[in-house]
Formats: C-alpha cells, sequence, structure tokens
C-alpha cells in the first residue's frame, strides 16, 4: 500500500491593537473666533503615530493626543492612528457660526418725554448670509413692533435699560441701550377764573407736582414775577395768564383768566331848585 505522508508547522500572528476615538461629540459648534481642544484617545495609549490635519485649518498641532483647533470656517478634523499595517481614523465635525458686523443700537442710550414713540436701530446686513440668527428684545415694556426683529420702535413709558440678544447658532450678542423717560408736569392754578374791579389785583397759586427745570409766565406785563408760582396780578384790562412748565423733553401749560369789571356810568343832572 501507499504510505501518506504528513506535516505540521506553526505561524505565529502578532495582532495589533489599532484604535482611535475622539474625545468630543461628533459636532461641536463654535462661533467665529472661538477655539476647542480635541482629545483623542487611542488604543496604545500613545500619541505615537497619531496625526490630525488638515493641519492648515488652524489647529495648533498636527501630533498629540490633544489639539486645539480655532477653525474660521466650518471644517471637519480627522485623527489617524497607524500601528504596524493597520490604519484607522476618527473625525469630528466642527460647525463655525457668526454674527454680522453692526450690531450696535442707534441710539445707545436717549432722554424722551413720556409716550414717545421711539424706534431704535441696527445697521442692516444681508439675511442670506445669516439665515438662522434670531433677535430677542427685553424687558417686554412699551414695544409698538415685535420684539423678534432686528430694530424695534418702543413707546417711552418709564426710565429702562432695554437689551437685544441676537443670537446665530453658538454666537450670542447682547447690546444695551438706556431710555431715559421725562415726565409731564400737572399743573394747577389758582384762581382758574376771576373778576376784578380796575386797579385791584389777584394772587395767583399754581401748584406744581414736580421739581421743573423752567417756568414762566405770560404775558409778563402787571405781574409781580415772571418765572415763580405764585405772582400778584393787577391788569388794567381783562388778560388770560398763561404758565409754561418745563421738565427735561417735557412741557405743560396751564392759564388763568382776569375779567376786569368797568365802574358803572353815572350821569349826574345839573343843579336845580326845589321848595321847602
Amino acid at each position: 500500500f501507499s504510505e501518506v505522508c504528513a506535516d505540521t508547522a506553526e505561524v505565529t500572528v502578532e495582532v495589533f491593537p489599532a484604535n482611535v476615538e475622539i474625545q468630543n461629540p461628533d459636532t461641536v459648534f463654535l462661533c467665529k473666533g472661538e477655539s476647542v481642544d480635541l482629545e483623542a484617545v487611542t488604543s496604545t495609549g500613545s500619541a505615537e503615530n497619531l496625526i490630525w490635519g488638515p493641519y492648515e485649518e488652524n489647529l495648533s498641532d498636527s501630533l498629540g493626543l490633544v489639539v486645539n483647533a480655532q477653525p474660521d470656517a466650518t471644517v471637519q478634523y480627522f485623527s489617524t492612528f497607524v500601528v504596524g499595517e493597520c490604519i484607522v481614523r476618527d473625525s469630528v465635525f466642527v460647525k463655525v457660526d457668526s454674527l454680522p458686523q453692526g450690531l450696535e443700537l442707534i441710539p445707545a442710550d436717549t432722554t424722551v418725554c413720556v409716550v414717545t414713540l421711539v424706534p431704535i436701530v441696527s445697521s442692516g446686513y444681508d439675511p442670506t448670509l445669516y439665515p438662522d440668527i434670531l433677535f430677542d428684545w427685553e424687558p417686554n415694556l412699551g414695544f409698538e413692533t415685535a420684539d423678534s426683529t432686528l430694530t424695534i420702535v418702543i413707546n417711552a413709558l418709564e426710565t429702562t435699560e432695554y437689551k437685544r440678544y441676537a443670537i446665530s447658532g453658538a454666537c450670542i450678542d447682547s447690546s444695551t441701550m438706556m431710555m431715559n423717560v421725562d415726565l409731564v408736569p400737572n399743573i394747577n392754578i389758582m384762581p382758574s377764573d376771576s373778576s376784578i374791579c380796575v386797579g385791584e389785583s389777584v394772587d395767583i397759586v399754581a401748584e406744581i407736582d414736580l421739581d421743573p427745570d423752567e417756568l414762566s409766565w405770560s404775558p409778563s406785563q402787571n405781574l409781580s414775577c415772571t418765572d415763580c408760582l405764585t405772582p400778584t396780578a393787577s391788569p388794567t384790562s381783562s388778560t388770560t395768564y398763561a404758565l409754561t412748565v418745563i421738565n427735561g423733553t417735557c412741557s405743560a401749560e396751564a392759564s388763568t383768566n382776569i375779567q376786569i369789571i368797568q365802574p358803572p356810568s353815572i350821569n349826574l343832572i345839573g343843579d336845580t331848585e326845589i321848595c321847602p
């Protein structure tokens, strides 16, 4: 019979553990100008043969377990790890957002009379470049237009600091303006109307609910003072005296009328004689 030949041999296969994982989320959101540390963990625990890229996209280094990225635009970074003949790779997507220039509020600060309509604006921008931008104003006081727009019209009710937020992805900007609101003076004049005889005088008393910047009576003729609250009027003919009060950007006016009563006309008959 024929003999069967057999032989054995051994081969050793060495398996290199090859793995790399970027520890950041799959997508990282940045506002333009911000940076992020990208960290990788390798199966060997070493940064040897680990390469980051694309390096030209503002990476602090192409080597190392941790690198800093400050991209100017949205980019995908890769970490490539080589062990023996094995090449493995992981990636992270960095989305870069930005805000338009010129978002300062105009006016930055202003002083107006109460219930004045005040438009607050900013420079315009191309909405096609910032399709996801959002705006939000606070506090919600006196808004005459929507609070989700770049500009707004406010009815000035009281002194308030307004703030507008501009949000575009990871970018948040806030701008403030101070609305100083002056109040309209309330004026009460006593007497409101009066009648006097020729040669008589009237003491006028004015009451105001705040400390005004300026007050003046007109006409000024036949008044003891024109910038006081208690003038004495000695008109020679019927006159309406008006008091104008100024408080910052607000003004108010009230008046009093003084009627002059003319003495009756008396016609006397000439001398006559009568019997006793």
